[in-house]
């Protein structure tokens, strides 16, 4: 048999296995675990996007920093401050907050590993509201989008190059190695060749394309379109964290529908940012405020449920913190009338004053703050009376996007 051969059918061997959990002794569980990641650097193995490192299927995908702060992109204050972030692995977070509160800024940080504690072994993906302009077909970007996958087959064929020739026992086992650490990443991204395209196009037909949309280059379709390309990237990527920002725009109603029912169903953690409350109710486990008093830092809060619920938790929540408020204010006014009154009784009462004092004393050094409501926006538009005459005219007008895609004629 040629040298390589048995190598080979071990890569087939191993890729029919893929997918298939294998019970390990504990002693090999947390052998492991103990991988450190940077053994892909020392094997030069070229496998992630930036800022990404690949780890151990092993390792958990949950994320807790405790006391984080996020200053404002100028850098002039916090726009967080002495807060948590809780990222449970599977679970379909809303971020909510008023306009402007940094919850795209947050978001971006993550993606970019700008968090120096965040887990660099999940992969994260952000979509953006746009689509870069190139010639790819709208299929072959999606394709493209997941370079990960395209370096680990390039790097796997290499290194069978490189073992098949070399005779070096050393070597030999050095390569095997390199090939285990692809392997194990691979099983743990579902790495399947034969799929892709196939998953690819189910997914593009989901948000709305046609066969021929598919085939067009992305640089021909709306600002709409493009974001839906995007969409498909991260859906075809499934990193270990998707960051939706505003997912539904441009969206139209039944595929809102079906992100919905594939969001529902994907195993994966997600947050998401949308003013679409339709959309949180039924895809979200999770809510999370983002909110803060004006001029002061913001925190981050954790509801269980969707946005529905968390709105009922957050009524409850503020009422008993106006109770809980009114009730200590009442019992301060209480001691402080009886300190005045009392006071005035002399030695007879000076004991029982002084305890009163001790109590007062020991509320306000640590009293609960008022509640702040958030504040809501409102507006109106002025009623203008009757308008006489027409304020525009047009006849026989056309719209489309192409000379061969229009909407209406002769209107």
């Amino acid at each position: 048999m040629p040298r390589g051969g048995k190598k080979k059918d071990r890569k087939r061997d191993k890729r029919k296995n893929k997918g298939k959990k294998k019970a390990a002794p504990v002693e090999d569980e947390k052998k492991q675990e103990e991988i450190p990641t940077d053994e892909y650097a020392k094997f030069r193995l070229v496998l992630g996007d930036s800022g990404w490192q690949p780890g151990p299927a092993t390792l958990s995908k949950d994320v807790t920093i405790e006391g984080f702060r996020m200053l404002d992109p100028g850098g002039g204050k916090y726009l967080l401050d002495k807060t948590d972030i809780r990222i449970v692995e599977g679970t379909k977070y809303g971020l909510v907050g008023k306009n402007g509160a940094g919850k795209t800024t947050l978001l971006r940080k993550i993606v970019n590993y700008e968090i120096e504690e965040f887990p660099r072994h999940i992969r994260v993906m952000i979509v953006a509201q746009e689509q870069h302009l190139d010639d790819y077909t709208v299929l072959e970007a999606v394709l493209n989008a997941d370079t990960v996958r395209q370096r680990i087959a390039s790097e796997e064929e290499r290194i069978l190059e490189l073992q098949a020739v070399t005779e070096d026992e050393d070597e030999q086992e050095r390569y095997t190695e390199m090939l285990n650490v692809i392997y194990d990443i691979q099983a743990d991204m579902e790495f399947d060749e034969s799929l892709v395209e196939k998953k690819a196009c189910q997914l593009l037909s989901g948000l709305g394309f046609t066969k021929e949309m598919m085939k067009a280059p992305t640089r021909s379709l709306s600002g709409g379109w493009r974001m839906r390309v995007n969409l498909a990237k991260a859906l075809f990527i499934e990193p270990d964290l998707m960051l939706l920002d505003e997912p539904t725009n441009h969206l139209d109603f039944p595929t809102v529908l079906w992100l919905e029912n594939y969001l529902k169903e994907y195993t994966k953690t997600v947050i998401i940012v949308s003013h679409d409350r339709a959309f949180l109710n039924t895809v979200c486990d999770v809510t999370v405020h983002l909110w803060g008093p004006k001029g002061e830092p913001a925190t981050l809060s954790y509801y269980k449920g969707n946005y529905e619920a968390f709105e009922h938790q957050k009524e409850e929540k503020e009422a008993a913190q106006r109770n809980a408020y009114d009730a200590q204010q009442v019992d301060i006014r209480e001691m402080q009338e009886f300190i005045e009154k009392m006071g005035k009784k002399g030695e007879r009462r000076a004991a029982q004053v002084q305890s009163k004092k001790k109590m007062l004393d020991k509320v306000l050094a640590d009293p609960i703050p008022e509640p702040l409501e958030e504040k809501k926006f409102s507006f109106k538009f002025p009623s203008i009376g009757k308008v006489e005459k027409k304020v525009c005219v047009m006849k026989d007008v056309s719209f489309g996007y192409t000379e061969d895609r229009i909407l209406f004629r002769n209107v």
